[in-house]
């Protein structure tokens, strides 16, 4: 009878009383009554090694014993080991098991590293109530069987084999497998189930061989492989997978490549089991072990905080590099510990419920769970199995070890990053989806722009339009009524597939579907039957003005002439989603498998952030610096202020989280000074902040009386009081940057339209005496801190030229809320509302636009005066640059002097701090930073 048979039928023997000496002096209720009674001093925990040269084992555990009790220990009680040896030998794991079960005291037991031994000892702790995990210990059977105090924190041997059969797919040089393992039901079970997925992968299994532990010559059993010759010529085989311990594993290698030398002149791919993940791989198969791929679950340059400050610890603590087993003790006393704190009483019951309904925990080795939270994928998984474990693979070169790829499972805790390669940004607004077809906010924006590439893009520097996935810049011909796009051949989605025209037809199509309800869509209808499309009146002798010649070239019909069109291309609305992300018509959200083209792609989402990895199928992949990206959701400027001074973000300002302006003198004079981008702080911002009239309302429903409330505004003042001297006064919607077809004297406005003696006349005419007093006015903001200074600052203007009582209503909890709020028709009955509008893209035509289109209330004007909105479509077809402007201009003056419907207050100006580590930042006026020309270079 095989050992593992003998376990199983022990195990099978739970329900019978205890038969075992270590079980006699009680039931399981009374040893957990003595233990629960030693509540006072140290925490004892049983440590089981092999023999004392399980060195890197021992001195991961004391490493985590020493940094718990350095910091207090646990709910004020220190750790205290109880050393034993097992030697590997099941007979000899019996004995320890028995002494510390009952060893009063012990709270828990880490160790039993081999299958056999931690199967032996397993029987005893489960009925001894004593909680075990296994560092090491493979085998299904020690988990199979509903246990209440058995785990371990290493995957199944399953899971292992099912790893190498998916690297084996992707190594481009591994086809036809001889499979080798060693005669035991462990690593048999290995090369079963190896066997089983490379199949299913349509891989090739040659042959299987197994041999004797111990054994060291393999010549004669490699020798009769070539018997498996193809008719074809064909090598018989081009790669081996070897399972087994490295000590006959690492012969067999040896012998292999070097018989693969003299059979086929070449060296095979060889995947090894994780028996051969030890330095003893190259000790013993010397040059011939080079290539040699390993899978292993602990990877030393793993990317976040915990695992990197464990590596730095324990190198300067132990004088070595952590490897798998140092890793695994020391994350097996942390996990423990943590449900320690996390359990209700310190009992071996109490704490294997908290491991039970782990998840997510996040340990040196990664992130991972024992609870299976309703994946169907772990549904099935004993309960003592951890869930959700990357498993990486490392390459034998020159004599070391060398990880592979990058990791693909994220820790999913945003706040446990790397520093040193991890850029850290905060958000204003939070993130609300990541679907281009719904983006709103400025964070939806920032996000859109790392995981979607645009048709085009603008260039940071000079905000001018460059071609992003498009090729070149599109070329246009009947009067910039048809654009021709040529799509860059080589870009691919995060899942393998190529980025083609039917993906840009296919998302244009589904941000218009009246059913997707895309907020977006009108940015769209510039496109040739685009809004009758989007209204549902498209007739069936009709198309939609795209056209689609191939996979990488796309035409545009456009309704009217439109020479903004390849900046038009830019906007989310237009950015190409793949064809199963555009079959559904519901806002995606910030969904986690969400397939991207961009920079980056998503690592994980929080309620407070977001996490973004390097895409490496980008297809500028290797001029991105920067690997790893942090978003924390922060609502509190100061908070964020003090986080920036405490090295915790890179950048504040901007488009980012707003600079407290009580910190602007501090931060021009004191120490930051060198951080404020001075380079870049007279950038445009392209955004007008105002406050539009309801026309239908009286008092305002009179130019005369808007005209008057206007010219009250000393906006310089206001802009220094309440907006921390970061804007210039606007008189007009269009900033005069947006300007580049009109000389600098034509782009000129009216520097101020203070003049409250004028305020007082226009009343007059209004039919408002001056011993009449004018009703209340209503004025809706949002509920931000800054607008309410704003609209106090407005209000104390008007009370005091103009004797006006303004009542403020304040919406939202933030800008997003507050627009949608107004756009739900929240402020019909108020006089006025806030509005900031800012240019999608560098055209006036981007700023006039949103006005009318962001309007709660109809942009009406004197009937001696043409319809804005009239003035304005007219401007978008012109072709000559000058007389666009001029048009735009026109519509402009109307709205703000001549009817003064929108009373502009100011423009921004960004005022931004970057850390002196981030190099390359170049800001984007338009919104969505181009994170990927950016790197981190730490002193």
């Amino acid at each position: 009878m095989s050992y593992f048979t003998k376990y199983i039928f022990w195990v099978a023997l739970l329900v019978i009383p205890c038969l075992l000496s270590s079980c006699n002096d009680g039931s399981i209720e009374e040893q957990e009554r003595l233990r629960s009674e030693v509540l006072q001093g140290d925490i004892l925990i049983g440590i089981v090694a092999e023999s004392v040269n399980s060195v890197f084992f021992l001195q991961g555990v004391e490493t985590a014993v020493e940094e718990i009790n350095q910091k207090g220990g646990v709910l004020g009680r220190k750790l205290k080991t109880v050393l034993r040896y097992d030697q590997g030998d099941p007979g000899q794991a019996k004995i320890v098991a028995k002494e510390l079960a009952g060893y009063k005291g012990i709270v828990a037991v880490i160790g039993h590293k081999k299958n056999e031994t931690a199967a032996a000892a397993a029987i005893i702790y489960e009925n001894a109530g004593l909680l075990f995990i296994s560092h090491g210990a493979k085998a299904p059977a020690l988990t199979m069987h509903k246990t209440e105090y058995i785990f371990r924190n290493i995957p199944a041997q399953d899971e292992f084999a099912l790893a190498m059969a998916d690297r084996a797919v992707k190594e481009k040089n591994i086809n036809r497998i001889i499979v080798f393992h060693e005669r035991n039901h462990e690593q048999k079970r290995l090369a079963d189930i190896f066997k089983k997925k490379a199949v299913e992968e349509k891989l090739t299994i040659v042959a299987t061989r197994s041999y004797f532990p111990d054994q060291k010559n393999f010549e004669d059993v490699i020798a009769q492989l070539k018997g498996y010759q193809t008719d074809d010529q064909e090598d018989p085989y081009d790669s081996a997978v070897i399972c087994g311990e490295v000590s006959d594993g690492a012969v067999l290698v040896k012998q292999l490549q070097k018989m693969s030398q003299k059979m086929f002149r070449k060296n095979i791919a060889i995947i090894g089991g994780d028996g051969l993940d030890s330095p003893k791989l190259y000790v013993i198969a010397g040059k011939e072990s080079e290539g040699v791929l390993v899978p292993t679950i602990f990877r030393s340059d793993y990317p976040n905080k915990i695992t990197q400050d464990f590596v730095k610890r324990f190198q300067e603590r132990n004088e070595l590099s952590p490897n798998t087993w140092a890793a695994q003790g020391y994350d097996a006393v942390k996990l423990l510990t943590h449900a320690m704190k996390e359990s209700s009483e310190m009992t071996s019951e109490q704490i294997a419920i908290s491991l039970r309904y782990l998840t997510k925990w996040q340990g040196v080795t990664g992130s991972y769970s024992f609870f299976p939270q309703g994946n169907s994928e772990y549904a099935n998984m004993p309960e003592g199995d951890i869930k959700g474990k990357e498993i990486y693979f490392k390459k034998m070169r020159d004599g070391h070890f060398v990880y592979q790829d990058h990791p693909t499972h994220s820790n999913e805790d945003l706040f446990n990053y790397l520093s040193g390669s991890t850029l850290r940004l905060p958000l204003h607004e939070p993130i609300t989806t990541f679907d281009p077809g719904f983006v709103q906010s400025s964070s939806d924006i920032e996000l859109c722009e790392q995981l979607f590439l645009g048709l085009t893009g603008f260039d940071p520097e000079t905000n001018e339009v460059v071609a992003e996935l498009a090729e070149a810049l599109p070329t246009s011909r009947v009067n910039h009524t048809i654009y021709t796009v040529k799509i860059r051949e080589g870009v691919k989605w995060t899942n393998g597939d190529p980025v083609i025209a039917d993906d840009v037809l296919r998302a244009i199509k589904r941000n218009l579907d009246p059913v997707t309800d895309s907020p977006n869509a009108k940015d769209l209808f510039v496109i040739k039957n685009a809004e009758l499309f989007h209204r549902g009146e498209l007739g069936e002798d009709e198309d939609l003005g795209i056209y689609v010649h191939d996979d990488h070239k796309i035409d545009f019909m456009l309704e009217q002439p439109n020479p903004s069109f390849p900046a038009l291309l830019s906007l989310p609305a237009y950015r190409p989603v793949p064809k199963s992300f555009s079959e559904q018509k519901n806002n995606l959200g910030t969904t986690q498998d969400i397939v991207t083209n961009g920079p980056y792609q998503v690592t994980f989402p929080e309620n407070e952030g977001v996490a973004l990895k390097k895409n490496e199928r980008y297809y500028r992949a290797e001029d991105v610096d920067i690997r790893e990206v942090r978003y924390f959701n922060i609502e509190q400027y100061s908070m964020g202020m003090s986080l920036y001074k405490n090295d915790e973000l890179d950048v504040m300002g901007g488009k980012y989280l707003w600079i407290p302006f009580e910190n602007l003198p501090e931060i021009k004079q004191g120490p930051l000074k060198n951080e404020y981008n001075r380079e870049k702080a007279d950038a445009p911002l392209f955004c007008t902040y105002a406050y539009i009239f309801n026309t239908d309302l009286s008092p305002v429903d009179n130019p005369l009386v808007r005209k008057a409330f206007s010219a009250v505004i000393n906006r310089q003042l206001l802009i220094d009081a309440a907006h921390g001297t970061l804007g210039d006064p606007a008189t007009t919607c269009i900033p005069e940057t947006l300007f580049t077809a009109l000389d600098v004297e034509e782009r000129k406005t009216t520097s101020s339209l203070f003049s409250p003696a004028q305020a007082i006349q226009w009343l007059h005419e209004a039919g408002y005496p001056k011993d009449e007093k004018i009703p209340p006015v209503k004025l809706v903001t949002s509920g931000s801190v800054s607008d309410k200074k704003i609209a106090v600052a407005v209000r104390q203007f008007f009370k005091y030229y103009l004797k006006v009582d303004l009542k403020i209503e304040q919406v939202g909890d933030n800008r997003l809320d507050y627009r949608n709020k107004i756009a739900s028709g929240w402020a019909r009955q108020a006089h006025m509302v806030m509005t900031e509008v800012c240019a999608a893209y560098p055209d006036p035509a981007a700023i006039m636009n949103d006005f009318v289109w962001r309007s709660p209330f109809p942009l009406t004007t004197s009937k001696n005066q043409p319809p804005v909105d009239f003035i304005i479509r007219e401007a978008g077809t012109l072709g000559d640059p000058y007389q666009r402007e001029k048009k735009y201009q026109e519509a402009d003056r109307i709205l703000t002097s001549e009817e003064a419907v929108i009373m502009p207050l100011y423009h921004e100006k960004p005022f931004f701090l970057v850390n002196p580590r981030v190099k390359g930042w170049k800001y984007a006026s338009m919104g969505g930073q181009q994170l990927q020309d950016c790197s981190i270079k730490n002193e």
